[in-house]
């Protein structure tokens, strides 16, 4: 009985050693398995961005095309070469459908506006990717014992030459993606479904700039919570909106920040088009 009872015990425990040995090899497969699909998931993303910014510059260079050809020939009919095979460039089928001149300037309008959201829906894209570079360099330059105070130097830039702006514009687009990725959850959704655009969501972010991260989030959620209400909204009134609730949440930080503004006065000069200069006071 004794020899059988250990027989069981080590029947057991070598299960056990099977068990506990196939478990990271299940945990390396599934992680795995997930590390494919989000490659497969980043690699179709990129391809159909690729396709639609193709699709859309041969668009816009196909009607430059016609447009000088139709300038140098005015009395002759235009016609398209035929594309080169493989050619990243070549012309795509006609993408305004052969109608009346009404429908197809109704096209047209429906087109700009969904092209409007588009743009909105990238700036969206790019505040995510631009928040999460941000986050995935500090991280290796901290395992590589960069001193905190030094973690994520350089990122601004990077994002700066990515989407071809000046490093001192670059900074600025950094901050405002980690802001609506961390704090401004709302008025990120709303740039995502093109109820804002990149401007009013950077003015949303200046106007929220002087309040605590809890009191942000709640001007978030009154101002952004429903996106929708959001649509025809010009500069003037979401400014005002904002401010009057940022002042109720927080009167003597706008005050704050007015005093601020005050010992920051400055007047420059600077030089124009045209032989003409701008004079600024602010």
């Amino acid at each position: 009985m004794f020899d059988s009872g250990m027989s069981r015990g080590g029947e057991t425990a070598a299960h056990g050693q099977v068990a506990a040995s196939a478990t990271p090899a299940a945990t390396s497969a599934a992680a795995g398995a997930v590390a494919g699909a989000v490659d497969a998931r980043r690699a179709r993303l990129e391809g159909d961005v690729q396709t639609l910014t193709v699709r859309l510059r041969a668009f816009t260079l196909d009607a430059i095309g016609a447009s000088t050809a139709t300038a140098a020939h005015p009395n002759e009919p235009t016609t398209t070469s035929p594309p080169n095979e493989g050619s990243a460039t070549q012309p795509v089928p006609a993408l305004v459908p052969a109608a009346d001149p009404v429908e197809v300037d109704a096209w047209r309008v429906s087109m700009l506006t969904e092209l409007e959201a588009l743009k909105a829906a990238a700036c969206a894209a790019q505040a995510r990717l631009a928040a999460q570079l941000a986050s995935s360099q500090r991280a290796h330059q901290r395992a590589a014992g960069v001193p905190a105070k030094h973690c994520g130097r350089g990122v601004a830039a990077q994002v700066a030459l990515a989407r071809g702006e000046s490093p001192h514009h670059g900074g600025k687009l950094l901050g405002a993606a980690e802001a609506l990725l961390t704090e401004m959850p709302h008025t990120l959704t709303a740039l995502a479904h093109g109820s804002l655009n990149e401007w009013r969501a950077m003015l949303l972010i200046r106007e929220s700039a002087c309040l605590t991260r809890t009191d942000r989030a709640l001007l978030d959620e009154q101002i952004s919570g429903d996106h929708t209400s959001l649509r025809g909204v010009g500069d003037r009134r979401l400014v005002a909106r904002a401010r009057t609730f940022a002042q109720r949440l927080d009167a003597a930080a706008l005050v704050r920040r007015a005093r601020r503004a005050e010992t920051e006065r400055t007047v420059t000069l600077r030089p124009a088009p045209d032989l003409m200069t701008y004079l600024t006071a602010l």
